[in-house]
């Protein structure tokens, strides 16, 4: 499955990028539907350049006939992620702990914006048709400090597109360029 989700946040970008790549940020979001056990494995920031490694569980019920064939205490994965905060371009990809074969998912998120708010776009696929990660809660941490505040959000503009793999099929931006090159 591939999907494009857009976010239209009241604050600007490298604040938005100053909070995704703050470590902090990440034991703060409890009380996420279905995702729990947060751990931030590894925090590097060289420059203009973050790296996080973040390990989320899966907290959700789950039907008998899944939990037959697989072990609840065993649905964690890692998100690696990779910050360019000059390009305001993140990378990132989902490693299961457990069961590599039921979960493959990446993505890039690509934050643009002004000095009053930021747009956050990104694009992801998924092998085994889920894919998903935290959202984004509007709330600040009680802490209130400006390093581990979330971006405000504004409600109701965020759209999502879900689309099944197919290899044979292209995309309309890569399809319009096929287009073109076939009349030049």
């Amino acid at each position: 499955m591939r999907f494009e989700l857009t976010q239209r946040l009241a604050s600007p970008a490298d604040a938005v990028d100053a909070v995704y790549t703050d470590p902090g940020l990440y034991p703060t979001l409890v009380g996420l539907p279905k995702l729990g056990d947060i751990e931030v494995l590894r925090s590097e920031r060289d420059g203009a350049r973050a790296r996080l490694a973040i390990r989320y569980g899966f907290t959700g019920d789950l039907p008998a006939a899944v939990t037959a064939v697989v072990d609840p205490d065993k649905l964690t994965w890692v998100q690696e992620s990779d910050h360019d905060l000059v390009a305001g371009i993140t990378t990132f990809r989902l490693v299961p702990d457990h069961y590599p074969d039921r979960l493959t998912a990446a993505g890039r998120t690509v934050v643009r914006g002004s000095a009053t708010a930021a747009s956050a776009s990104c694009r992801a696929s998924s092998r085994s048709g889920r894919c998903s990660w935290p959202a984004r809660s509007s709330r600040p941490s009680s802490t209130g400090s400006p390093s581990t505040s979330r971006p405000k959000r504004r409600p109701s503009t965020a759209t999502c597109r879900a689309e099944p793999l197919a290899p044979q099929r292209r995309s309309s931006a890569r399809a319009s360029r096929s287009a073109s090159r076939s009349r030049n």
